[in-house]
């Protein structure tokens, strides 16, 4: 008898199927070889389960992985857009601060409404107007940088809200130059001594408009569903 036969045989018998005297007993000498089949078969379909779990183990590590990595992604991507709006929404910030300074001297300085300013005077509101000029600068700068940027974004996404968003940059920026143009015909008129009650006007006009350009910046929330991050 065949060492594979009496394998069946041997599991024949152990099922229970018909009486004793029909099962066929295989002989004495073939029970080491079945009992090592057995064990064999039984330890390769445990190393078959353990590889299994193995794998779904590591497909199951893979795939948290590949959610961390993605979830990680998402958050890097919105904190550079929130600092970004951010960077925008603050751009004339340092600007208005230092127009505070020239305007509150500009007001207390009684001569001007004469007509009669002194040369120190002249030259000190020079020097603030430029203070405010620097910080123009550093802005556009910052403006150039951002609308770059966000034209490298919109190139790779094709997303409208990008667009709408590099146009407030265009109109911030717009803004800036036109008001620098006029605080350097200010301290033009400066050097000159050519101060009077009026001459800041146009100034005071081109600030608030810097100021309502920022505030058409648009709050990451507003845009987040829009960026599809």
């Amino acid at each position: 008898m065949s060492v594979i036969s009496s394998l069946r045989h041997v599991l024949r018998a152990r099922s229970g199927g018909g009486v004793f005297s029909n099962r066929i007993i295989p002989s004495s000498q073939n029970f080491p070889k079945l009992n090592m089949i057995a064990v064999a078969f039984d330890l390769e379909l445990l190393a078959a389960k353990i590889s299994e779990k193995l794998k779904l183990q590591e497909a199951a590590k893979q795939a948290t992985e590949q959610r961390r990595a993605a979830f990680e992604h998402r958050l890097r991507l919105e904190d550079q857009w929130v600092a970004r709006l951010q960077s925008m929404q603050t751009s004339d910030h340092e600007v208005q601060a230092e127009f505070r300074k020239l305007f509150f001297q500009f007001v207390r300085t009684p001569e001007i409404a004469t007509g009669k300013i002194t040369r120190y005077d002249a030259q000190y509101l020079l020097s603030l107007s430029q203070s405010v000029l620097n910080k123009l600068d550093d802005e556009v700068v910052m403006l150039d940088l951002q609308i770059n940027e966000l034209a490298k974004l919109y190139r790779q996404s094709s997303q409208k809200v990008i667009l709408e968003i590099q146009r407030v940059g265009h109109l911030i920026r717009y803004e800036s130059v036109r008001l620098s143009q006029a605080l350097h015909d200010f301290q033009y008129n400066c050097s000159y001594g050519s101060i009077f009650f009026d001459s800041l006007d146009e100034i005071k006009n081109y600030v608030e408009c810097l100021r309502i350009a920022v505030s058409q910046v648009p709050a990451f929330v507003e845009i987040r569903e829009q960026l599809q991050l």
